[in-house]
């Protein structure tokens, strides 16, 4: 009994720990490469930059 009682302490701690580092790699890993995560961000200013020089060209191509 005794021995169940210690593998139980230290068994479940280590498993709360893993689970806690699985779930945070898990929310880690979507604000990077998720939908709305950083890689998206980065896309989404490297479009509105070229959507800005292309707005920017025709306005001068108008003015002329």
């Amino acid at each position: 009994m005794v021995v169940r009682r210690r593998a139980r302490a230290v068994l479940l701690p280590l498993g709360l720990y893993a689970v806690s580092i699985l779930v945070v790699g898990y929310f880690l890993h979507e604000a990077e490469s998720g939908n709305r995560g950083l890689e998206a961000k980065r896309a989404l200013k490297i479009q509105a930059y070229n959507l800005q020089q292309e707005l920017d060209a025709t306005k001068a191509d108008r003015a002329e």
